[in-house]
């Protein structure tokens, strides 16, 4: 059992940075209890080798991964509690990915991938890491008169090839610096590493500053949503070679909350980003080609059936009306969705009408089994 039944004192609130498990096990607050015992409920339905790596991730000392076991969690019960058969955890040429859905005469239905959003170097234990990266992008030949700085990394699980980071970075600054006076700023990836990466100019055209990255952001501005959101998509949607057998991808936010409205961020994660572009009748908004799925017609990742956006990785969460789950299927999948799978509201392709269209599905709390008004 993850939460023993015991007696418990400590009734100060939460500290910023401190282990999640520790503390929902710690405290006495009557409103955890609950949560406790759901969390525990949940596990119980699991087969006992999946729920003991279960426990053991949710008891790890890293933030990020009792977020991602809490999350797999809900998806799991919400499956199970659908009648679905699933198998947690199957064999796909030599990889698991977490869930298999199978219908009832045996047959594969649907895979489930279930996967948090910009895991940091600091969350994965490795805060040295991320310093050497910055370190290394110190070493960038920039032009004279522009100051460098770092907005934000998105830290992959190794080690990042930074030579090939500051080539990058180097080409793009002399290039897009001629002629401009504004800062400037762009996302760089490689594998599973993005940085964020500003130029500021100065006052002397002769500047040269004595470290490259003179500045940073971090802890100030994020990577973009909808970036955080097509990096998670890039580290599983096609790790497994599931290609015949329809694949539901699950993202979940492990950022802090923010205010952006969750539809829009899925929208520009799988469709693209909203950029202008000027034409001879002046400016309009067009999607960019940076989309996960592509512009619609295109067809990028189409063993991908659907993508499941989850804002908050906490069930807590549910409770807020703008925190609310929403799945987009992949409009050329070559194997679409069953919408029994996970029946909550989604937006699918109509091709009479050349557009995607809302449909509504069953709350999450539902699904759940949770309270549809909160104890908390």
């Amino acid at each position: 059992m993850l939460f023993e039944d015991r007696d418990r004192a400590r009734m100060q609130p939460m500290t910023r940075g401190e282990n999640k498990y520790a503390f929902f096990d710690e405290v006495a607050l009557p409103r955890f209890e609950p949560y406790r015992s759901y969390v525990n409920d949940w596990l119980s339905l699991m087969p006992e080798n999946a729920r003991l790596d279960a426990e053991a991730q949710l008891r790890s000392p890293l933030n990020w991964q009792y977020d991602a076991g809490i999350a797999e969690l809900m998806i799991f019960r919400a499956l199970v509690g659908l009648g679905h058969d699933v198998e947690v955890h199957p064999d796909v040429n030599g990889l698991n990915p977490d869930f298999l859905v199978r219908r009832a005469d045996g047959s594969p239905a649907a895979y489930v991938e279930v996967t948090t959003t910009n895991p940091t170097a600091i969350e994965h234990g490795a805060k040295g890491l991320r310093n050497v990266f910055v370190d290394g992008l110190d070493k960038l030949d920039l032009p004279p008169g522009w100051a460098g700085g770092v907005g934000g990394v998105s830290a992959g699980r190794a080690a990042p090839s930074v030579k090939a980071f500051r080539k990058q970075i180097e080409t793009w600054a002399k290039r897009e610096t001629i002629g401009q006076n504004e800062p400037i700023y762009e996302d760089f990836t490689i594998g599973d590493w993005t940085v964020n990466f500003w130029l500021h100019p100065s006052k002397s055209p002769n500047f040269k500053p004595s470290r490259s990255v003179s500045f940073e952001y971090l802890g100030q501005r994020e990577m973009s949503p909808s970036t955080s959101v097509r990096n998670a998509l890039d580290r599983k949607g096609s790790r497994y070679g599931i290609e015949d057998v329809p694949f539901l991808v699950v993202v979940a936010d492990g950022r802090d909350e923010v205010d952006e409205d969750v539809c829009m961020v899925l929208v520009d994660a799988l469709f693209g980003d909203v950029q202008l572009v000027g034409t001879r009748s002046g400016v309009q908004e067009e999607r960019a080609g940076n989309g996960y799925f592509g512009r619609i017609g295109e067809g990028r990742h189409t063993n991908v059936s659907a993508v499941l956006l989850m804002p908050d990785p906490e069930f807590l969460s549910l409770y807020n009306e703008n925190r609310q789950p929403v799945l987009i299927t992949n409009p050329n999948a070559l194997n679409p969705l069953p919408p029994d799978i996970l029946p909550v509201f989604r937006f699918e392709y109509d091709a009479k009408q050349e557009r995607m269209t809302p449909r509504q599905g069953r709350p999450m709390l539902e699904l759940l089994g949770l309270p549809a008004h909160c104890w908390w």
